[in-house]
């Protein structure tokens, strides 16, 4: 089993190799990704009251999201928000303002989620 998942693993390397601007595009939208999510971890700790510098967030975005890559529970429900909550008593917060902070952003997440999916069935495909 481990052979043939070692062979892909090797093919998608050799893919980046001959793509190198793929490999640099995948980078730079990475970068945008985690700065986004910079950008909102912020506003969302702004919006709570904690007192969070920038660059402490920007620190922490990718810490939380690699924590969270984990799979707890559905949807890692309780699990973002525990990660979110005590990655930042890093920074000299409560716990509980942090985890008011990943239910602030998984809120947001639901709301623009449960729009999306109103579009989405309300979407009618036009025939050419």
């Amino acid at each position: 089993k481990l052979l043939p998942t070692a062979n892909r693993l090797f093919s998608e390397i050799a893919f980046f190799r001959r793509h190198p601007m793929t490999l640099v595009a995948t980078i730079i939208l990475s970068c945008v990704f985690y700065l986004l999510a910079s950008i909102s971890l912020l506003l969302a700790c702004q919006t709570v009251g904690l007192p969070a510098l920038s660059s402490e967030v920007a620190h922490a975005t990718p810490v939380i999201y690699l924590a969270t890559a984990i799979p707890v529970s559905p949807n890692n429900l309780g699990w973002w928000e525990w990660c979110v909550g005590l990655i930042l008593t890093h920074s000299e917060n409560a716990l509980a303002e942090g985890i008011a902070v990943g239910l602030l952003i998984r809120a947001v997440t639901l709301f623009v989620s449960l729009i999306g999916g109103l579009l989405f069935l309300g979407y009618r495909q036009q025939d050419n």
